[in-house]
């Protein structure tokens, strides 16, 4: 509740309604993702919650493609976890005493329900890869906005829309301010 109320009634918010609509639905599947996170760890990485991450995830990225952080920061997240814990190392996987694959395949199962989910509801929510290759349209799109040069370099402030080169000294302090 109280991210909500912070995010809600910070007059930054407000200010970006009027220039950039697209950042205000980023930053409601960003909230939505980041929900995905806590309940896929804090209910001990149940399949259910994992589709559930998956496909908030998936949301995300359709509003921005940098939403891609997500999957890959949880699924990073999980293998540091998951070596630390020792859940599986390279010593102890043996094939022949069979002790250490269930916790290796386990793993990885939770590795793969995330990646899974997110592409099926991603390739849900992009209705132009449907009948395409997902994985080299996903591909082609990440490259494109990777190389965004629509940016002409102005910003608006005190009413005034103003270069970046013209930007007065005191600008950083205003915008930090608020």
């Amino acid at each position: 509740f109280a991210a909500l109320l912070m995010i809600s009634l910070y007059p930054r918010v407000y200010g970006e309604k009027f220039l950039n609509i697209k950042d205000q639905l980023f930053l409601a599947t960003c909230c939505m993702a980041y929900w995905g996170i806590y309940l896929y760890l804090s209910h001990e990485r149940k399949i259910r919650y994992g589709i559930l991450a998956g496909g908030m995830f998936a949301i995300s990225t359709c509003s921005r493609m940098v939403g891609v952080m997500f999957p890959i920061i949880l699924i990073g997240y999980l293998i540091v976890t998951d070596i630390k814990d020792q859940r599986y190392t390279l010593k102890k996987i043996s094939f022949l005493k069979g002790t250490y694959l269930p916790s290796l395949v386990k793993c990885i199962g939770d590795y793969l329900t995330i990646l899974v989910s997110y592409f099926v509801i991603w390739t849900i929510g992009t209705p132009c890869v449907w009948f395409q290759n997902i994985f080299k349209e996903f591909y082609s799109a990440f490259t494109y906005f990777s190389y965004y040069d629509a940016w002409e370099g102005t910003s608006v402030f005190a009413g005034q829309t103003l270069h970046f080169t013209q930007m007065p000294w005191y600008y950083i302090f205003v915008w930090l301010g608020i």
